[in-house]
């Protein structure tokens, strides 16, 4: 086995935890939000509950939302860590 495959296998799975948390810490952030109106049409709802594209802007930000980003992307942040 070529060590190029590990690396290939290695990134895969970390881009994969990235992404992962990233779309995590969306879903949280919509759901602490009440999944308002103004975060914009979710990609598609799986059983009545909406699913956002978590590297997509969504709708306008206001102080309450602020608060909110801020605990959903530390929560992305420490995903990673154990």
């Amino acid at each position: 086995m070529f060590p190029a495959k590990i690396y290939v296998g290695q990134i895969t799975v970390v881009f994969g935890i990235v992404i992962a948390s990233t779309w995590g810490a969306t879903q949280w952030t919509a759901a602490a939000l009440g999944f308002q109106g103004r975060l914009g049409a979710p990609w598609f709802a799986v059983s009545g509950y909406p699913v956002y594209l978590p590297w997509l802007p969504r709708g306008e930000q206001d102080g309450s939302g602020a608060s909110t980003m801020m605990r959903g992307l530390r929560r992305a942040r420490d995903a990673g860590r154990a």
